[in-house]
């Protein structure tokens, strides 16, 4: 009887020894230091173990130790975008539902879908029945896969979760992130504000980028699976399995330095480490893993953008530069025009010295580019008070007042680009747009101006008294270019080289006309007033020219406007009407291509129509 009992005693003393397999530790989160969350699995665990936390050997007490069946809160953030539909979809809305079959049934179970945006499509509920029908009605989208934002959401619904409860994020995905207005930082900080672990299946495909999941997986203490579409059901299976045999161990750490961790249950241990620093930082599972900076697109803009600032004002600090001026810049000074454009040079605050430092800084890395001059010339022609730096510096603060917004609103990369150009543009068109009516102000002028400069020339007086009997009686810009040639004349310049800087300054056909007519009868002799007069005579007639073509073709030019607008405006009311009507177009690569395609080939037509409602005249 004694050797039947010792048998006995042996045989149920070897079998609770075998009860708990090796103890696994997946993670330890210490971003609410000295607070630790420390996550681990026994396997073959039928009841709950005995845990033992030590640090640095020395044994902690007060662990407080969440048990599987305390009851789970679950997120199932499910991949429903573009590379998921048919097949891959099919098959991954039943692996979640076989993954519902395995969890404990008092859990509470939500679901947030994702694809070019994330929506919640389940609250949390612990209902059976709706968990498998929010799982069924999973709601495709086309396009790009924001990860980040399902991770976000995920973390944000799990706070609706029943107190007390282990919360827990199930992200499966089939790519790489695209499109997130949040980063992965802001999810991570999210879940772990939550205190919820995120365990990720990585779907094996050629958009396969395993990192972040692995990120999300380490920096929350689950755990990271990669499946093929024939053992995703088996991944979820795996997860499920894991869920039901891991505890959360939590405690108060009094360690500031390196940690060494050990946790033992019923005679099998595990270590493992982490550097004990304030609660922003984030410390990986298993090991010490350094947290890795992911930006979006956006945040890489504004990263370009200050460093592009930062270098200009080294530059500026550097450099100092004396920009050397030319013959017409030192007369500008003297001219009403150039009084104008110096009130933000010569009667600036000293607080603003700066400003005046960074605009000659610039000026002297850029001025010698072809588009500086051509700006330059441009803002001369359009009366501004600016400099060229300070548009420069305009056109790149709308550049980034567009694309900025639109990148951080989850924009495709190709529109936050164009956004970008067209803020970049509206400047140099405002500009060139004034410059242009100031012109065309200029030849309406013209004719009338030669009349009365001719009738000078007639009763008696002299060249410049004529000039300056139309700085007297005329208005807008006739007045204020031949008031700055009389300032230049009266400074020593010549006639003829301030008539042809007038000319070219203006940009006018019509006074380049009268210019070369005025020099040339200058040098042959003859009578100016006649002269004149017939050239105001042919300057009218070449207008009323101009305007006849112009109506001429004013079908022409309205059919062009017509054929370059419309596309636009289709797309814009498409979209607005039916909003996942567009998204192929817009958030996949064939649809960036075509658009890009589309572009060009509006670019080539509404150049060719350009050149045939254009005349010379």
């Amino acid at each position: 009887m004694r050797r039947v009992l010792a048998i006995a005693l042996a045989a149920c003393l070897a079998t609770a020894a075998s009860a708990f397999g090796a103890v696994t530790i997946h993670g330890v989160d210490t971003s609410r230091s000295p607070l630790v969350r420390i996550t681990v699995s026994v396997d073959g665990a039928s009841q709950s173990p005995a845990f033992t936390v030590s640090e640095n050997g020395a044994p902690v007490t007060d662990v407080h130790v969440s048990t599987p069946t305390s009851g789970n809160a679950i997120e199932l953030a499910i991949d429903a975008s573009g590379s998921m539909l048919g097949a891959p979809l099919a098959k991954e809305i039943k692996a979640a539902q076989a993954f519902l079959a395995e969890v404990h049934p008092g859990d509470a179970v939500g679901v947030v879908e994702f694809g070019h945006a994330a929506r919640q499509a389940m609250p949390i509920t612990r209902d059976p029945a709706a968990q498998l029908r929010g799982v069924r009605d999973v709601h495709f989208y086309n396009g790009g896969t924001v990860i980040h934002d399902a991770a976000w959401l995920a973390a944000k619904d799990i706070l609706n979760a029943p107190p007390g409860a282990r919360r827990i994020i199930v992200l499966m995905t089939d790519g790489t992130d695209s499109g997130s207005t949040h980063t992965i930082n802001d999810a991570i900080k999210a879940a772990q504000d939550a205190q919820a672990t995120i365990y990720t299946i990585a779907l094996k495909t050629d958009s396969y980028g395993p990192g972040p999941l692995q990120q999300y997986a380490a920096a929350t203490g689950g755990s990271f699976h990669v499946a093929t579409l024939g053992s995703l059901a088996a991944a979820y299976k795996a997860v499920a399995n894991e869920i039901n045999q891991s505890y959360v161990l939590g405690y108060r750490s009094s360690q500031t330095e390196h940690v060494a961790v050990s946790v033992a249950a019923d005679g099998s241990s595990a270590l493992t480490g982490y550097e004990a620093g304030p609660p922003a930082s984030i410390v990986r599972g298993s090991g010490l893993l350094p947290a890795a900076a992911v930006l979006p697109g956006s945040s890489v803009l504004l990263l370009a953008s200050g460093t592009f600032v930062v270098l200009l004002l080294a530059l500026m600090l550097v450099f100092r530069p004396r920009p050397k001026r030319s013959l017409d810049q030192r007369l500008d000074a003297y001219t009403e025009f150039s009084r104008r454009a110096a009130v933000a040079a010569d009667l600036e605050e000293p607080a603003t010295s700066a400003l005046v430092q960074l605009s000659r800084t610039t000026e002297k890395i850029l001025g010698g580019l072809q588009f500086w001059k051509r700006t330059a010339k441009l803002i001369e022609r359009a009366d501004l008070p600016l400099r060229t730096a300070e548009v420069f510096y305009i056109r790149s603060g709308a550049a980034l007042a567009l694309g900025v917004p639109a990148a951080l609103a989850g924009s495709p990369s190709l529109v936050s680009m164009i956004a970008m150009f067209v803020g970049f543009t509206i400047p140099h068109a405002v500009i060139k747009f004034k410059a242009k009516g100031r012109g065309k102000e200029f030849d309406n002028q013209l004719p009338d101006t030669l009349t009365a400069i001719a009738a000078s020339l007639k009763a008696g007086h002299s060249w410049n008294q004529a000039v300056d009997t139309v700085i007297k009686e005329g208005v807008g810009p006739v007045k204020d270019e031949f008031s700055r040639v009389a300032s230049e004349v009266r400074l020593g310049r010549s006639s003829d080289d301030a008539m042809e800087s007038m000319a070219e300054r203006i940009g006018s056909t019509d006074f380049e006309f009268v210019t070369m007519s005025v020099n040339i009868q200058r040098q042959i002799g003859g009578s100016l007033a006649e002269l004149l007069d017939q050239v105001a005579e042919t300057v009218r007639a070449r207008q009323q020219f101009r305007r006849k073509v112009k109506a001429l073709t004013s079908m022409g030019r309205m059919s062009a406007y017509t054929l370059v607008g419309m596309p636009f405006l289709m797309g814009l009311g498409i979209w607005a009407i039916n909003h996942a009507y567009m998204d192929p177009l817009l958030y996949t690569n064939t649809g960036h291509f075509l658009m890009v395609v589309a572009l060009l080939s509006m670019s080539i037509g509404a150049w060719i129509l350009k050149k045939i409602v254009s005349f010379k005249v």
